[in-house]
């Protein structure tokens, strides 16, 4: 029974790690030299996504664009919130996920509906909801 135990403690031990690598290498992924505007339609948001960056996906013209935003805590911090159907435009860094989909990083959110701009990362691409001991300096 105890080496159950401490398998499981193990086991449990290597997806901390590597949930929180995968989570950490996603903030530092931003690239300033793929960044592309783009604008359309929300067609999914789930403001009660907890595991991870908070995402939504972007109808663009035939086009479904996966968009990740920031953890879910900075957004309840600043009150941020989207809602279907709400007209975006995003500004951020485009690539392509492991399953062919194209994704964007926002830096930039502006809400179209709302005439409000949300800012997610610097020009430099650090994310604004790290401390400024972590902070690059800008390029």
């Amino acid at each position: 029974m105890r080496k159950i135990t401490l398998l499981y403690l193990f086991l449990f031990f290597l997806f901390l790690l590597y949930s929180s690598f995968v989570f950490a290498n996603w903030t530092r992924c931003y690239d300033p030299n793929t960044e592309v505007t783009v604008q359309g339609k929300i067609t999914f948001f789930d403001p009660y996504h907890r595991g991870g960056p908070q995402r939504f996906w972007l109808q663009v013209d035939d086009k479904r664009i996966l968009v990740f935003l920031a953890p879910w805590w900075f957004l309840e911090k600043k009150k941020i919130t989207f809602k279907v159907g709400d007209e975006v435009e995003v500004v951020g860094c485009k690539f392509y996920n492991d399953a062919g989909q194209i994704c964007l990083i926002a830096r930039k959110v502006v809400d179209l509906t709302t005439q409000k701009t949300y800012i997610f990362r610097h020009p430099n691409g650090t994310p604004c909801w790290r401390g400024k001991r972590h902070q690059r300096p800008y390029q």
